[in-house]
């Protein structure tokens, strides 16, 4: 039992630190970028703002029109049993206008980044998410719904929204609605943050492990 416990807490540390890991590449990738223009060579930090490439998205909740959208949608009984979540991600290939140029973004290549995310309790099912669901579940769509708590949590890369991109050379590596420098303090606070969590946890792993 005792060896059990001990395996647990290391096998949790290491999720941790792994974690901590991505953080710090993540924080890595967009820290020391310096501020430039389209035409600039190296790592430069550019701002622009997002136009379609002629296929549009509806966000499933607010209906807004974007070229990227994910949806959890949650599910539970009344009793607080039964809980699960599904994900939809849809997304569709977009421009960022920047110093009067254009650049073309692939969903699949570019990395998207600081979306914000909107919770919502669904008293019925919205047009939008019945349509997600009628894809997945056909004629059991309904069901899977029926006689459950719905919650939705959105978030989407809407036209005209003001960007940050990160270019290396010129080529678009990442597109963030948020400044890069934000991503890269923030990622740094949970890594740190993760490696508090887990160095108790190694310890005490290591001391059952003694015993």
């Amino acid at each position: 039992m005792v060896t059990l416990l001990s395996q647990a807490l290391l096998g949790i540390a290491l999720l941790m630190v792994l974690g901590a890991v991505v953080e710090l590449r993540t924080a890595w990738r967009f820290s020391r970028l310096r501020r430039g223009h389209v035409g600039d060579g190296g790592r430069v930090e550019v701002e622009g703002i997002v136009e379609d490439a002629g296929a549009l998205l509806e966000a499933p909740l607010s209906r807004r029109a974007c070229v990227l959208f994910s949806l959890v949608l949650q599910r539970q009984r009344k009793d607080g049993s039964g809980r699960n979540a599904l994900l939809f991600v849809e997304q569709r290939p977009f421009v960022v206008v920047a110093d009067a140029q254009r650049l073309a973004a692939d969903p699949q290549r570019v990395v998207v980044t600081g979306l914000d995310a909107v919770d919502t309790v669904l008293p019925f099912l919205p047009q939008g998410v019945l349509g997600l669901l009628v894809a997945r579940f056909g004629h059991m769509a309904q069901v899977w719904a029926e006689d459950y708590v719905l919650r939705g949590r959105e978030s989407c890369l809407p036209t005209g929204a003001k960007v940050f991109a990160l270019l290396q050379d010129g080529q678009l590596l990442t597109v963030s609605t948020k400044p890069l420098h934000q991503i890269a303090k923030g990622a740094r606070g949970r890594a740190l943050q993760a490696v508090a969590f887990a160095v108790p946890l190694v310890l005490a792993g290591l001391w059952l492990r003694s015993l």
